[in-house]
Order: structure tokens, then sequence, then C-alpha cells
């Protein structure tokens, strides 16, 4: 028989230890539940993962707006929470999570028996959502290290700001410590983007949410998300449910064998994600000369009064394409006497009083910020030249590539799909992705969608320890065994009776699979891995 037990615990000393003496609430707990990664097949960037805590308040321990409480002050906005499960001597932490905005509901003792708390918890996908990003060109990178970049910029800090050492705020020697952002796990893109940086969204900055959306569609078959158990964001890439590595080469097995009879509740579709004529569209890329000027003011001269500073936003345009959208390499910081020339008067005939400037930058892939500042008193100074130099990468006009599965739209008709994405710029990479997509999906598949067990005999030990990226095998009605994927997870657990139900969010393996040499078999669908 298995012995199972939940220690659901609040961080109340808020320093992410969970050792304060009310962190552990398991005794009040009412309802229970929690979610991460995809809530459908195939959901390339996962929504917020979830917790829901509802806590017993019939003592009023809990009823916060109260001076008197004994929870008083504890649970804020932002304070973690934690589920953990011993089951047979083993114990998995399932979840961690902060308190969401808005997410402390609480109801006071009266008369009337039951008062509750209850806690809505998320984790820092919204914060990282809202992030501004002005991120570099790159080239030749993964969509593992584009998506990086984000991160090495990021202002999500884990688990709570306060406890890390800030400069010119905290004293050496203090309790505080460096940061160092570990907040990710990711595998390694099988997509290279020729350029990485410059060709998305309309402004200078974009969010990354949009970042991290388009380089996740350039690997044609991703996954990232929030993952709890661990505490961290990951990236799985397109062959992620089938290997842990290319080179050297080693198999991702499946961890669990699942009969029909273990299985509570099923989704199973037939052709649900089919896609037989799919059009790719992408953005070309040119890069010009070295050292090219990229920006320069039209508008010199510039008059500069004695002790004035102001900001300039130099866009890159490419000096032969003025009307395409420019981003740029290799940009020459801003050169005093070169790129930034000052004069006594304004057609440039006087004194050169360019060493009366201050010059701060700001460089990124579209655009180069300055701030100058005229340290000269009394009289002003006109800038009879502005400008930034680099290498001009130009975006050209879209254009798509098609691949098509003429047997299926025989058999199912025509099931056409569109996707743009900017961030590929080349057309091999394009033609791979449509030859790709319609590999995995061209033909009309029967396959599960998700499965409901309820964590008991041996699917316990698989609900615990089984998570995203996981592989499983499921049996079905006619005996054969299918491999799948976990990409999502949704728990449900009643703490009076333990009894706990998962679904599982899948997605079939063997479709797209990668062709390892000695390892698959000519003929088969296996794509060979570009």
């Amino acid at each position: 028989m298995n012995y199972s037990g939940y220690i659901i615990e609040i961080d109340t000393g808020q320093d992410g230890t969970f050792s304060h003496s009310l962190a552990d609430v398991s005794n009040y707990v009412t309802r229970l539940q929690w979610g991460s990664g995809a809530t459908i097949p195939y959901q390339q960037v996962a929504p917020s993962a979830t917790l829901f805590v509802e806590l017993n308040n019939d003592s009023g321990k809990f009823t916060l707006f109260e001076a008197t409480a004994e929870y008083y002050g504890l649970i804020t906005v932002n304070t973690l929470v934690r589920v953990r499960w011993l089951l047979n001597g083993s114990t998995e932490t399932m979840s961690v999570l902060k308190v969401a905005q808005n997410g402390i509901n609480v109801t006071a003792p009266s008369a009337k028996a039951g008062a509750r708390i209850t806690l809505q918890c998320t984790d820092w996908l919204d914060e990282l959502w809202r992030f501004e990003v002005d991120p570099p060109l790159q080239q030749n990178v993964t969509t593992d290290q584009a998506i990086q970049t984000i991160f090495d910029k990021s202002p999500v800090i884990y688990p709570y700001g306060k406890a890390f050492f800030y400069i010119g705020v905290d004293s050496i020697g203090g309790s505080n410590y460096i940061y160092d952002g570990t907040l990710t796990n990711f595998d390694t893109g099988f997509t290279t983007l020729p350029y990485a940086g410059d060709n998305i969204g309309s402004n200078d900055k974009v969010t990354a949410q949009q970042l991290i959306r388009e380089y996740c569609a350039a690997e044609f078959d991703s996954l990232f998300a929030w993952q709890p158990r661990s505490e961290e964001f990951v990236f799985f890439n397109r062959y992620h449910g089938t290997m842990v590595t290319l080179s050297p080469y080693v198999a991702r097995t499946s961890s669990a064998y699942i009969m029909q009879a273990d299985i509570e509740q099923k989704n199973v579709t037939y052709a649900q994600n089919m896609t037989n004529d799919i059009e790719v569209q992408y953005t070309p890329r040119k890069q010009g000369a070295a050292g090219s000027v990229i920006a320069s003011s039209d508008n010199v001269p510039i008059t500069f009064r004695a002790q004035q500073t102001r900001d300039f936003t130099m866009r890159y345009r490419d000096p032969d394409q003025t009307n395409t959208k420019t981003g740029a390499l290799d940009i020459i910081q801003p050169q005093k006497g070169v790129d930034i020339i000052a004069n006594s008067e304004a057609d440039g005939s006087g004194d050169d009083w360019t060493e009366f400037l201050f010059v701060g930058y700001e460089i990124g892939a579209q655009s180069t910020k300055l701030t100058i500042y005229n340290r000269k008193v009394g009289d002003p100074a006109y800038i009879t030249t502005l400008q930034i130099r680099g290498t001009p990468m130009t975006a050209y006009r879209a254009e798509s590539v098609y691949a098509r599965n003429d047997d299926s739209v025989y058999t199912n008709g025509e099931q056409k799909k569109f996707i743009s994405n900017r961030a590929i710029s080349d057309f091999d990479t394009a033609q791979n992705y449509a030859d790709f997509m319609i590999n995995k999906f061209g033909a009309a598949t029967r396959a599960y969608q998700s499965i409901t067990l309820v964590a008991a005999g041996r699917m316990a030990s698989y609900v615990q320890t089984l998570t995203l990226g996981d592989r499983i095998t499921i049996q079905d009605e006619c005996g054969l065994d299918t491999d799948y994927m976990i990409v999502g997870e949704q728990h449900q657990v009643d703490p009076q009776t333990l009894l706990h139900r998962v679904t599982w969010i899948l997605t079939e393996t063997l479709r797209g699979e990668a062709f390892i040499i000695d390892e698959s078999e000519i003929g088969s669908n296996d794509l060979i891995v570009l």
C-alpha cells in the first residue's frame, strides 16, 4: 500500500527557505490544485503555471487584514507557496509559485462556520512578458542562444529582489548576495538563425514575449514554459521527446507504460492537427559594407546652449535602401571628431569645440541612443556632424516557401496552414520548416491529446515523478503501443481523502522523429537533422 502525504508550505519568512515556524499549513488545506506547461498539444509557449490553495480560516489566524491574526503581515503578494508530495519515503517538490496580484481572498470567521482564505499563485511569465528588450543583433546563433540573450538582460529576479546585493544601496559584508540570474535550463536548439534580434517588432524596443514567440516558432516544434518543480524556465527543442543528446546520440526512452485500465479519462482525436498544404513566410536579409554611415542627422547644425544636455535616438537606415527596415552589426562606438563634431559657428567655419562635449551612448540592434552634454560656459556650440557607423543589415520584403502532401490532399482534402516568422531569414531554414511540418502533420492520424490518471497503485510513482518533457508509452484499445511526450500537467488533490488526479497533455513523439544513422530505418518517416 502506498503511504501518501502532502506538505503545503507558505514562505512566511519571505527568504525562499520555507523555514519559518508558521510555514507549514498542511493541516488547514481544504482544496488543492496546480498545473504547468501547455494546455493543448503543440502549444509552443505555455501559459503561466498556476497553483490554487484554499485554507480553513475558522480560527481566524489567516484573517490577514486584522493585526491580531497569527499570519498578519506574513502572506502578501509575491510570497512563495510550495507543494511537496511524500510517497513511500520519497519526497518530491511538485510546485513552487508566488501569490499573484489580487490572488488573496479572505473570508473572516463569523457565527456561521466555513471561513476560508484562498491563494491564487502564478509564475514569473507575466513579469517577463512586460519586459521591453533592445536586443543586440546576433549572427549564427541557435534558438536557445537567442532566447538566453533576453534573460541576460531580464529584470526577473528570483525569488525575492530584496534579498540581493544592489550596488550603491547595500554594504559590502552584509547578508545580501549578488544575483547570478540562473533561471533557465534550455535544450540546444536545432535551428540556427543567421541573424537574430534585428527584425521583430515595429519599434526600437520589442517585448520579451514577441521575441520568445518568434524564436520558439523558428525551432518548428518546441516548448517554452516555467517548470514549477525545478523553479526555472525550460526550453525543449523539436526533438526533445526523441533524444537527450544528438552527439553523442542518446535516445530518450519511455519512463512509464500506461494501459487502458490505468486511464480514467482520455481525449482521443483523429486528424486534429493535420496540415497537408503549408506556406512558410520568411524575411530575407542582406549585409552591407562595414563602416557604413547607418544613421545621420538631417537637422544639422544643432544648437546646444551652454550647459545643455540633449538625448537623440539614431535609427539605422541602409544608405542605399533608405525606405527599408535596417538593423546593424559591428556598430562603431561614436567617436568625437569623426561621428560627432561641434563648432563655435553654425556654418562650421569657427573653432572646433568638440572637446567641450560629453557623449554617452547605448547601442542597440536597430538604433543607438545618444546623450550629449555641452559643458561650455557662456557660448552655445553647434553640432555640424552627428552620425553612427556600422554594418547595415537590411530586411527586405517577405518571401514564401511551400510544401504539400498530395496523397493526404487527395484523401482528406486541402488542410492549409500559413506561417509567418520574421526570425527566419533564409530559404533553407524556411523550407526545412515547411518540410518538417508536412512530415509531422501531413497525414491524418489518431492520437491521444490528453489522459487523466488516478495516482494509485503503480500509477502513483509515475504521477509523482513524471513531468514536462518526459516520454511515456500508451497501449491503445487495439493493443498497439505509441509513445508520447508530456507537455502539460494538471493536478487535483482532495486533502481529506488524498484522492489525486492528474491530466497529462500529450504530443506524439513518433511523428517527426530524427533520422539517426545506425538507428533509423531507410524509408521511415524520420527526418534528417539539419
